[in-house]
């Protein structure tokens, strides 16, 4: 069989996805599905011509029965191939927000339209693969294709990972739900480009990159956090001590790291505000932030967040800090020229 090359393949893949708008629930209709001839399919309608020639060339009414039987047959597989993808539905589901640069695990839910009866086999769920360029790249999304059969009242999940890297909301990644059922001989798929919002969080600065931070002891703006217990000693600081406890302008008086000692039981308020740095840019400054909030959240400490137009009050736990970073995540990228 002749093959495209694959700018070419994937331009009339890109140019089947534009045709698309983003849906939440999406249900393959016969609208959906296109179909095609595999390359056994082409082998076998060569085959046909070739047995249909003979039995004209000889007038051998065996071979034209046997023709025909073979021509319905590959009518009939056209019928069951594109059926076997009818009806199906697919879903993205959400999933829980990562940090730039970590793995987004995309669960995708398929099932079959209430009221039918029969199994589709042999489906096949991959990804697009319409914006990589290159062949290497192409083929490493290839390890994540899945076959699976799909009965019905049954919810089938599939996973896809994809990389992530920019802070956000970003989208599923576009998927072919395909099927060669029964004999491989036609290959029938459709585009599926599904409706969801992942939220990526920006990517948190190193502790290593923040440990080599040079915070000017002249503006006083390196101390982030405000305490209400009372203020009982520094001592050098250890492994295990949060960078939001560190007393920033003795750092930069003599290069030796000291935190700040509180005593009493009530944890210490901090205090971020996006002001203090002000020496940084804006993806810079995000990151720094998203730092200091988990340091303090894994301290279990109480820590509010101020934004340009934006105040987070004081509070803690899981669903604190998840309302902090998502600010941080879908913070503009142009603000900073406003201020």
């Amino acid at each position: 069989m002749f093959t495209l090359p694959f700018p070419a393949k994937f331009s009339l893949q890109r140019y089947l996805f534009k045709r698309l708008k983003r849906e939440n629930k999406t249900e393959l209709t016969a609208r959906r599905i296109y179909i095609l001839p595999s390359r056994e399919g082409m082998t076998f309608a060569i085959v046909i011509f070739l047995l249909l020639s003979g039995a004209m060339n000889y007038n051998n009414s065996l071979l034209f029965i046997y023709t025909f039987l073979l021509a319905g047959m590959g009518i009939i597989t056209m019928y069951h191939t594109h059926n076997n993808l009818l009806h199906v539905v697919c879903h993205a589901v959400a999933t829980p927000a990562v940090f730039a640069g970590e793995k987004l695990h995309v669960p995708v839910q398929l099932f079959l339209k209430p009221g039918q009866t029969n199994t589709r086999y042999s489906l096949e769920l991959k990804l697009a693969n319409i914006k990589f360029k290159n062949k290497k790249d192409r083929l490493k999304t290839d390890e994540q294709n899945q076959y699976f059969d799909l009965q019905p009242a049954e919810n089938r999940q599939a996973c896809f990972i994809i990389n992530t890297e920019k802070r956000g909301y970003t989208d599923p990644p576009e998927l072919i739900l395909a099927s060669r059922y029964p004999f491989g001989l036609l290959r029938a798929w459709s585009n599926l480009l599904l409706e969801q919002k992942y939220l990526v969080y920006p990517r948190p600065l190193s502790k290593a990159a923040l440990e080599k931070i040079n915070f000017s002891s002249e503006d006083g703006k390196g101390d982030t956090g405000k305490g209400f217990d009372e203020f009982k000693e520094l001592r050098e600081k250890q492994p295990s001590d949060s960078y939001t406890h560190v007393h920033w302008k003795a750092y930069a008086r003599n290069e030796t790291m000291l935190v700040k000692q509180y005593g009493g039981s009530v944890s210490e308020n901090i205090f971020l505000r996006w002001d203090d740095f002000p020496q940084f840019d804006t993806e810079k400054r995000l990151s720094l932030l998203c730092r200091l909030l988990i340091d303090a959240s894994q301290q279990q400490q109480i820590f509010s967040l101020q934004l340009p137009g934006e105040l987070i009050p004081p509070g803690t736990g899981k669903v604190h800090l998840h309302q902090c970073l998502k600010a941080l995540a879908l913070f503009p990228a142009t603000s900073e020229a406003g201020l």
